[in-house]
């Protein structure tokens, strides 16, 4: 997808193509929300319902499968609760020749982790990919939310001060308000296509993807410097 942004430049067709293909994903994106996501989602309320029901705990339940789930109709501890903890820790699911493999806990971050860019903690600069060119210093501002914490992105939205850079494991629909908040966006995950990268070109600010860990080596209140042009961050003071 990356190389097909880069032709994208110079040629119209496979430009105009990327754009169907952008407005595609943030359709799904917000069916997806409605579906799964959030204290208001289809999802949530039926889970609220089914754990009502059969007396379970909801925060158990999410992170059942659907086997699961329809095994507690017939017998209510039939599920593995050391695998379900392990879930919550992380989970990854890979497709490869036509089957399905489950990794949990440690081995599902070990599998993340590979695709992410090495950065040591006590290395003063962290690298990244460069999604839109551009140098600034800034305050940081990190969002921390996930599957299980979507809600609380409406509040980090309305935490965050005009000008302030955004940190984030990646940026979605939701949070779009805060990419217009920022002076410069940064992210663990995302390629040329992802949303930090397009939102950024289309208001003109410095991005960085693929920075792996930036979430947990910056912190909000510091004081950072970022060069797109070199996919370099630095922090320049501590909070």
């Amino acid at each position: 997808m990356d190389e097909a942004y880069k032709k994208s430049r110079d040629n119209k067709v496979i430009a105009a193509n990327l754009k169907k293909l952008e407005n595609f994903k943030q359709g799904g994106r917000a069916y997806m929300n409605k579906m799964i996501f959030g204290n208001n989602s289809f999802l949530f309320k039926v889970l609220m319902i089914v754990a009502k029901q059969l007396g379970v705990d909801f925060d158990q339940l999410w992170w059942m499968s659907t086997e699961e789930i329809l095994g507690l109709f017939t017998e209510k501890n039939s599920f593995d609760k050391s695998l379900v903890s392990a879930r919550k820790k992380s989970y990854s699911i890979i497709h490869e020749n036509k089957k399905s493999f489950l990794l949990v806990g440690s081995k599902s971050l070990e599998f993340i982790n590979s695709f992410f860019v090495s950065n040591s903690s006590h290395s003063e600069i962290i690298k990244g990919v460069t999604a839109n060119s551009g140098r600034v210093k800034g305050v940081a501002r990190v969002f921390e939310y996930g599957a299980s914490t979507h809600d609380s992105a409406i509040r980090l939205v309305r935490q965050m001060k005009n000008g302030e850079i955004l940190v984030a494991e990646s940026t979605t629909p939701e949070i779009a308000m805060a990419c217009k908040k920022a002076v410069a966006i940064l992210a663990n995950q995302g390629g040329l296509l992802s949303h930090a990268a397009i939102i950024s070109r289309e208001l003109n600010i410095p991005c960085i993807v693929g920075l792996g860990n930036v979430t947990k080596r910056v912190k909000t209140g510091d004081l950072v410097e970022v060069d797109a042009n070199k996919g370099t961050v630095k922090i320049i003071k501590n909070k």
